[in-house]
């Protein structure tokens, strides 16, 4: 799923999609939706739940070199 198509930062992913960016399972991005943890999430009509990329690196960056085997090893 696309919002722009020139601009991969503005790329809207599912939460399967963006655990596979993240390196974690699906179920690890709901808790921390639950709790309020972990990248900013949005929601579409319906509750359709989806991340853009920026946001998934932004929280990246924010984590260290190691948030992938700290977050969701």
């Amino acid at each position: 799923m696309k919002r722009n198509d020139d601009d991969d930062d503005g790329e809207a992913l599912s939460p399967v999609d963006a655990a596979e960016v993240l390196g974690c399972h699906p179920g690890t991005l709901g808790n921390w939706r639950t709790y309020r943890r972990g990248p900013a999430y949005h929601k579409a009509h319906a509750g359709r739940v989806f991340y853009l990329r920026a946001d998934l690196d932004e929280w990246l960056a924010k984590q260290g070199a190691h948030a992938r085997a700290r977050f969701c090893g």
